[in-house]
């Protein structure tokens, strides 16, 4: 099994893979606990990622439900002071080696 720290540094490098850069993991913003803080600098924008695992057949990005979902959105505001923010939802299916990653745009 995958310890947390390990898994967010697995996403990290996918994530840097897709041109991000990783500002900060599992950082309190605005009361929100937030998986990955990235920046998207040819954009010009942060990207609030939250990271969803699943070891069942249910997708991970179907577990992030509307209140969940705001919250991110309060830590996103807090964030676009100086540029435009996106949040990202990272499904990571647990059930082969390597896990499968899955991203999806909110």
């Amino acid at each position: 099994e995958l310890c947390n720290m390990r898994l967010l540094a697995i996403i990290a490098a996918h994530l840097v893979k897709h041109d991000l850069r990783i500002v900060a993991r599992n950082r309190r913003i605005a009361g929100v606990e937030v998986d990955i803080v990235a920046a998207d600098d040819a954009r010009n924008e942060w990207v609030v990622v939250e990271v969803k695992t699943t070891t069942t057949g249910t997708p991970g990005e179907r577990r992030v439900d509307r209140h969940r979902l705001r919250r991110l959105e309060r830590a996103a505001s807090t964030l676009g002071i100086d540029r435009s923010v996106r949040i990202m939802i990272v499904a990571v299916g647990l059930l082969n080696t390597p896990p499968e990653i899955r991203i999806f745009e909110v």
